[in-house]
């Protein structure tokens, strides 16, 4: 009698085994299957959407984007980098409205899952099938699925954040590692340019804890750490240099 590892497995079991060992391809599919149908089914309706969709069309129409308008006035609601991404999104595409918004929630929202599913193997050390497992768990919570199909900077924000973690993590076992102490600020700086400062606490207080619960805190008083920190502040000083060259000292504290 024939072992029971050499009985050939069922369709639903090849199915898995090759979704666990293409797993990111699997995402990509999963992604692109559950935002695909919404595409040009509507337009602009909510009330962010609306506004946003008015702070796009001053970019298209030519404003500097350092510092969003709407209906000919200051936003400073947000920083620019989500309407940057749109708006090159809409040029690239020859188009306006909601698709280039829903282009850009699809590409966050699977930046998310990949991130979360390389978090789950490289800083969880999990197997690959948990790795898969908590993509799929992302892809099926409703407010994901929700902000997939909607114009905003959420999913965006989150997956820059994910992937700070996922990047500065191994560094912190490492005496040294320039390259992803820069690496992993540059993007603390990108989720801070998309929705506000709060990106520094969701990436450098976890940090903090975790390198205090193993007593390895001065590990962030290393070159790397604050060569690092130099480049976060670097691309805010920048971009606060745009702003009040373009709108006056006085904008800062709108």
């Amino acid at each position: 009698m024939a072992p029971a590892s050499s009985k050939p497995r069922g369709l639903r079991e090849r199915i898995v085994a090759v979704a666990i060992r293409h797993r990111t391809a699997a995402a990509v599919l999963l992604v692109v299957l559950g935002t695909a149908f919404s595409a040009g089914v509507r337009d602009l309706w909510f009330g962010d959407e609306a506004r946003y969709g008015g702070v796009l069309d001053h970019l298209l129409q030519g404003g500097h984007g350092v510092v969003l308008y709407l209906a000919g006035a200051p936003y400073p609601d947000k920083p620019p980098l989500y309407f940057w991404l749109v708006a090159g999104t809409a040029r690239l595409l020859h188009t306006e409205g909601l698709l280039p918004f829903l282009v850009i929630s699809a590409l966050s929202g699977l930046a998310l899952v990949l991130c979360t599913m390389r978090y789950t193997e490289r800083v969880l050390r999990a197997a690959p099938e948990a790795s898969l497992l908590s993509g799929l768990l992302l892809l099926s919570n409703f407010v994901i699925l929700f902000l997939l199909h909607y114009a905003r900077m959420d999913l965006l924000f989150a997956a820059l954040i994910v992937a700070a973690h996922v990047v500065l993590h191994p560094a912190w076992d490492k005496r040294r590692a320039w390259g992803a102490c820069l690496a992993g600020f540059a993007l603390v700086a990108a989720a801070t340019l998309t929705k506000g400062p709060l990106a520094l606490a969701f990436v450098l207080l976890p940090v903090i804890v975790e390198l205090g619960l193993r007593r390895r805190l001065r590990r962030l008083l290393a070159l790397d750490v604050a060569a690092g920190a130099l480049l976060l502040a670097s691309f805010l000083m920048l971009w606060g240099i745009g702003v009040v060259h373009a709108e006056g000292a006085e904008y800062m504290g709108t």
